[in-house]
């Protein structure tokens, strides 16, 4: 995928200011996903799996870590690829 960068929006523009904010912030978003008997975390800004962990408490942990530090949110996810929770 590539990314093409666009003009910059009239900041005076009230719903392409919310509409930039909620981009930005699912950049930052970070998944849980099982991967067999194993869970990743992954980063949704470079879709790059940044840890691979044996129990899901682990990648939570994890998890948590980078959502915090990016004010990021956490997305976990079963394996049918539902959402089950929200950190």
């Amino acid at each position: 995928m590539t990314y093409k960068t666009l003009p910059t929006p009239p900041s005076s523009n009230q719903q392409v200011r919310e509409y930039t904010t909620a981009v930005e912030k699912g950049f930052r978003s970070i998944f849980v996903n099982p991967h067999g008997a194993r869970w990743t975390v992954e980063l949704v800004s470079n879709q790059k799996v940044v840890g691979t962990f044996a129990s899901k408490t682990e990648a939570l942990i994890e998890a948590e870590k980078r959502a915090t530090a990016s004010k990021g949110t956490v997305f976990v996810f079963d394996s049918t690829g539902e959402l089950i929770e929200t950190h």
